[in-house]
């Protein structure tokens, strides 16, 4: 049977994508993913429509709303995981149109402290991750 679910071997949490996968070890800096037979819980509150990926997820929801009647969609939605992550349509990005701006809008990197910059990129943190957390914590470029 192909895997319903990626696991992390670093907190167990079950993840249905890649992509999902991708954005787990961006915010948890996790990387330790496996294939898993188990799929992903999809257990949907019949009051409210609220979907739960977790039994303390829903367990959560009852605590909080008093709802207690699920509905089991698991099987509903379990099919095997694609391994490759989705192919997105290549934009330009400096003629990209704002959605409702009508204007072209053009995607600036913030100027950083390159001396910093190099620092954290030493350390191991891809340029895009350390430019964002130098631009975040006010460590902008020096001038002169």
């Amino acid at each position: 049977m192909a895997g319903l679910s990626l696991r992390c071997g670093d907190c167990g949490v079950l993840l249905r994508s890649v992509q999902e996968a991708q954005e787990h070890a961006e915010l948890t800096s996790h990387a330790d993913f496996s294939e898993s037979t188990e799929p992903v819980l999809n257990l949907v509150c019949s009051s409210c429509g609220k979907p739960c990926r977790t039994k303390t997820e829903s367990d959560l929801h009852t605590k909080r709303t008093g709802h207690v009647d699920f509905t089991d969609k698991t099987t509903e939605a379990a099919k095997p995981i694609e391994l490759e992550a989705p192919k997105e349509p290549a934009v330009n990005v400096a003629t990209a149109a704002a959605p409702d701006s009508g204007q072209s809008e053009e995607m600036v990197i913030p100027e950083v402290d390159k001396k910093l910059l190099e620092e954290l990129e030493s350390m191991g943190f891809p340029t895009a991750r350390a430019t964002r957390a130098l631009h975040y914590s006010g460590k902008i470029a020096k001038n002169g």
